[in-house]
């Protein structure tokens, strides 16, 4: 019968170098592991670092975008300002009325109370045309002139003409 020799010293051995394949391996492994994490955490670095700088060129871009508006606004104010404050281009009411305008076209115009007297309408015509009482008063025309254009006692009286007065 065939004697096998013992083992006990070849399968020690054999188990030893199985454990240094294994710790090899394993410390292998665990550096490669450990060289994914960092390289992870430097792409997570260089992710955040982007998103730190897009969020900055965006709130640039908020502040850029807000001040343009803030001039726009300041410009169309500006604007809006010096078109009121320019003197009006129309024509004078005299030179209206010259060109044949009635009273009541005047008044439709936008021309006040004063302006037609002043271009030479008549009390008679400014009444017509629909001028309120206290317009004619503050034109300048006379409680007489008033009374004789057709003015009622009543919008004589609401014109601010007294009582005393219009007797």
């Amino acid at each position: 019968r065939h004697e096998w020799p013992d083992m006990g010293s070849c399968g020690s051995a054999l188990t030893r170098r199985r454990s240094r394949i294994d710790v090899a391996t394993a410390d292998e492994a665990a550096e490669a592991a450990l060289a994914k994490t960092a390289n992870l955490r430097a792409q997570l670095a260089t992710m955040q670092q982007q998103q730190a700088a897009m969020q900055q060129q965006q709130a640039q871009q908020q502040v850029q975008m807000m001040t343009a508006m803030t001039a726009m606004m300041e410009q169309m104010r500006t604007m809006q300002t010096a078109q009121m404050a320019q003197p009006a281009t129309r024509p004078t009411c005299a030179a209206v009325k010259a060109a044949g305008r009635s009273a009541a076209q005047v008044m439709a115009d936008g021309y006040t109370c004063k302006e037609a007297r002043e271009a030479g309408f008549t009390c008679e015509e400014i009444m017509i045309a629909g001028y309120l009482s206290t317009a004619a008063k503050a034109a300048g025309f006379a409680l007489h002139e008033m009374r004789a254009a057709g003015y009622t006692a009543q919008e004589v009286k609401v014109a601010g003409y007294s009582a005393q007065e219009m007797k």
